[in-house]
């Protein structure tokens, strides 16, 4: 699902925003005003984490900070995806020589793509990246920021204590860092206080937040045709389509633009087209994204199971009036007592 499509009649399906190709970035990309005031806190100087669910474009929002960072005279990017196979096992010493030539070859990387003249080496170990970070910083004339995408990575089968052991030591005055996190999941270890150590800012998005014009907005970037009002029968309008939408896919925004791209060349949009978009998305997204998120879990992945016979029972339990021909439309609202929501808070 995330495989980058390079023939032109298939772009729009690109879903990661990491593996976009650099010269279609921003043709497939848009930031709303939220964003801009979270890329504005990623460029700023200070470590920084973007907490938020598979899909929710914590990818992109470290990617456009590097590409705004690159017009700042006096700050220096370096943009490291940690999707690599030597960090998926590794742990202690094993995984800080990893990542010191990773990060490394990633800022020599960025040396060479900005014509600088400066030759950073290969580190393998903590103190060297410190030293060398200093050096580069002096010799370069600029605030060095590192920004880390996706060390919960799925396939990690250690927990992730060493990198933000690494994340709070590389942070100085000459060094920002910068890294995506997912909610809840994400072990810091002892030594990293999440709310002293860094700021933390929650990615969320949702049809019943401030900008509830949110989703129409993408879809106005990115599906025009799907906002205009013809495009739909009289009981839906572009608002409503696009926001039931979002709440559907949970803020999820790959998940957004998959559910958006179903319709595409559709003349005619109403009520029972979207039903079948629900019902198709059950059988080849929302259970295969559970199987998908599952190594994300670390030790909470035993209470997935729990967690899908939950939500199964709340649906049938919002349901059965229907069914039973006592209400003509099922709630969309269940109210948990909470004895019951502390007994069973991590399932929830």
């Amino acid at each position: 699902m995330n495989n980058v499509l390079h023939d032109d009649t298939d772009a729009s399906i690109i879903l990661a925003a990491e593996e976009s190709p650099p010269e279609k970035f921003l043709e497939f990309h848009s930031f709303s005003e939220q964003d801009n005031i979270t890329i504005g806190k990623l460029i700023a100087h200070g470590p920084v984490l973007i907490r938020g669910g598979r899909g929710s474009g914590k990818s992109a929002l470290l990617i456009e900070a590097r590409r705004r960072m690159l017009d700042i005279s006096n700050v220096f990017p370096v943009y490291m995806s940690l999707r690599y196979l030597p960090l998926l096992q590794s742990d202690g010493n094993e995984y800080i020589g990893h990542f010191c030539i990773l990060l490394s070859n990633a800022i020599q990387s960025e040396l060479s793509s900005q014509n600088l003249n400066y030759d950073f080496g290969t580190a393998s170990d903590q103190t060297s990246v410190q030293i060398g970070l200093n050096k580069l910083s002096n010799e370069v004339g600029k605030r060095v920021v590192l920004l880390f995408d996706d060390p919960a990575h799925i396939g990690r089968e250690k927990p992730l204590e060493v990198f933000f052991d690494l994340f709070r030591t590389l942070s100085s005055g000459l060094t920002s860092c910068k890294a995506a996190i997912y909610p809840g999941v994400t072990r810091f270890g002892v030594r990293f206080d999440v709310y002293n150590d860094s700021t933390v800012i929650d990615i969320t998005r949702s049809d019943v937040s401030a900008n509830r014009n949110y989703f129409v907005d993408v879809v106005k970037a990115r599906y025009p045709k799907l906002a205009l009002p013809e495009t739909f029968s009289d009981r839906l309008s572009p608002l409503q389509f696009a926001n039931l939408l979002g709440r559907a896919v949970v803020g999820n925004m790959r998940g957004f633009i998959l559910a958006c791209h179903r319709f595409e060349g559709k003349n005619k949009i109403g009520i029972p087209d979207i039903n079948q978009c629900l019902l198709n998305m059950n059988t080849d997204y929302y259970w295969p994204l559970m199987d998908e998120v599952a190594p994300k879990l670390g030790i909470y992945e035993p209470l997935l199971e729990p967690a899908r016979e939950l939500i199964e029972a709340v649906v049938d339990h919002s349901c059965r009036p229907v069914r039973d021909k006592q209400k003509t439309i099922a709630q969309d609202r269940v109210l948990i007592h909470r004895n019951i929501v502390g007994q069973y808070a991590k399932i929830l």
